[in-house]
């Protein structure tokens, strides 16, 4: 069944924002579609029941800067001529069942900023041209069936702020460029296949708030900005003491927001803060001991 009424809303040529989302529409977007105003901004039907492909013709629509019509029942493949939407900023298909190669024509929408293509039924690889997308702050594109290793040029996105890649089959290892990500806030690399030597360069991203590696195969430690000693008092208390490694870029700030943090939350899991050391050649918090135990307990 068409979405017919779509037919009436051709009329209105001033139309610049369309929402529907939480409507039971239960029908296949019109081939009209292409024919609403050429001022639609943002196009917006989330969980409406939406069926079938979307149609060629919705790249008439273009100014479109904002398309989303996440948790439908959409399925085929992408659309080649999405390329012409050229000031799409925000493209959100997530849980629907659209298949295939993630098409490389995406890369040719220089304004994108946020692009989730998350719980779909993609496979094969994560285009390489993506790294060629400058514009680019969200890339969501987990719960999908991606294989082969991510593009090394996707990790030197200097403006990327949130990477989530989990629950796919990628493979390969982390490449050192993943540092370069300096404003990076979140990264989701679980439930993949990827291997190797976690690279040190993560410890340089400092604003990093989520970092996700469970179920893979990567080995070696975790970098941080310091080395973490026990020491025991004249008292026999037991203590830990975390010393910053201040030849290490990002050092200082490290330590600021560690201080910060530690000031600020006060949690039965959370060990005790005994003191902080700190002038312009050493810098340590020192820390209540904990015998036997693991962050995850």
């Amino acid at each position: 069944m068409e979405l017919s009424f779509f037919a009436a809303l051709t009329n209105c040529k001033k139309l610049w924002m369309l929402v529907l989302s939480y409507n039971p529409l239960n029908g296949i977007l019109p081939v009209y579609i292409g024919n609403l105003s050429t001022s639609l901004d943002h196009l917006q039907a989330n969980y409406c029941e939406i069926k079938g492909d979307i149609p060629n013709q919705i790249s008439n629509l273009s100014n479109l800067a904002f398309l989303k019509l996440e948790a439908n029942d959409i399925h085929g493949f992408i659309l080649v001529t999405i390329k012409e939407l050229r000031n799409l900023q925000g493209l959100k298909l997530r849980q629907n069942r659209i298949e295939g190669s993630i098409p490389s024509d995406l890369c040719y929408l220089r304004n994108i900023g946020l692009l989730n293509l998350s719980k779909n039924e993609f496979y094969n690889s994560v285009p390489v041209c993506f790294g060629n997308i400058t514009s680019l702050r969200y890339l969501y594109l987990e719960s999908n069936k991606l294989t082969s290793s991510t593009p090394t040029n996707l990790w030197k996105l200097k403006d990327l702020l949130e990477v989530n890649l989990s629950s796919n089959s990628l493979i390969g290892y982390l490449p050192p460029e993943i540092g370069s990500l300096k404003v990076l806030t979140k990264v989701d690399l679980s439930r993949n296949q990827l291997s190797g030597i976690v690279p040190n360069t993560i410890g340089g991203l400092q604003d990093l708030s989520t970092l996700l590696f469970a179920h893979n195969i990567l080995q070696g430690p975790l970098p941080n900005f310091g080395s973490v000693y026990r020491g025991i008092l004249s008292d026999e208390t037991h203590l830990a003491v975390k010393v910053f490694s201040l030849q290490q870029e990002g050092a200082f700030e490290s330590f600021d927001a560690e201080c910060e943090v530690l000031r600020n939350l006060r949690h039965r899991n959370l060990t005790k803060v005994i003191s902080i050391c700190s002038n312009l050649d050493f810098k340590a918090i020192v820390l209540e001991y904990m015998p036997n135990g693991s962050l995850e307990k």
